[in-house]
């Protein structure tokens, strides 16, 4: 009978708002809270797919991001949004490590992806962006623990300073 119990209670916190199971084809906006990573997320052309400051993302193992359209991460100073392993969820009980989930991937024409007070953590990389040409915006993220990279451009590693939160631009008009 307690087995039973337990079951329903995490059943519960999955499905019952606290924390809300996503994959698959996404786009909208998403407000903050808990979401649970069960499969790879496809941000599809033509799309957007929005966090909100105070998201926190769990992915699990050969889960990731895959982006042919718009990705914001739009965090704040209090409220980051966080990527990270689903391994760092209380009731796993493992340790987190790097190569825990496959990452965010901007496929080589996806249209715009625009990171701000994100922290991306335990993953193969943080930002695989394979096109030179596609507009990306980090402002002040954070890489812990990366398997492979923190950020690959057009197949190339981009050298960031250890511990330290990441800004770029690359293609953004100073126009938008």
């Amino acid at each position: 009978m307690k087995h039973i119990i337990v079951i329903l209670a995490l059943c519960a916190i999955v499905n019952g708002g606290v924390r809300k199971e996503i994959f698959g084809e996404l786009s909208g906006v998403y407000p903050a809270g808990d979401y649970f990573v069960t499969g790879t997320i496809y941000v599809l052309r033509g799309k957007t797919l929005h966090f909100e400051a105070g998201s926190r993302l769990y992915f699990e193992q050969f889960s990731g991001v895959t982006v042919f359209g718009t990705l914001i991460l739009e965090g704040s100073d209090e409220q980051p949004v966080t990527l990270t392993s689903a391994q760092k969820l209380p009731e796993r009980r493992q340790t987190p490590e790097s190569f825990d989930w496959n990452g965010v991937e901007l496929n080589a024409d996806a249209v715009l992806m625009n990171a701000e007070n994100t922290i991306i953590t335990h993953s193969v990389f943080g930002f695989n962006i394979k096109s030179h040409q596609t507009p990306v915006s980090l402002t002040n993220v954070q890489f812990d623990n990366i398997g492979y990279a923190s950020v690959v451009r057009d197949g190339k590693i981009v050298t960031l300073l250890p511990e330290k939160p990441y800004s770029n631009q690359w293609n953004i008009s100073s126009g938008d």
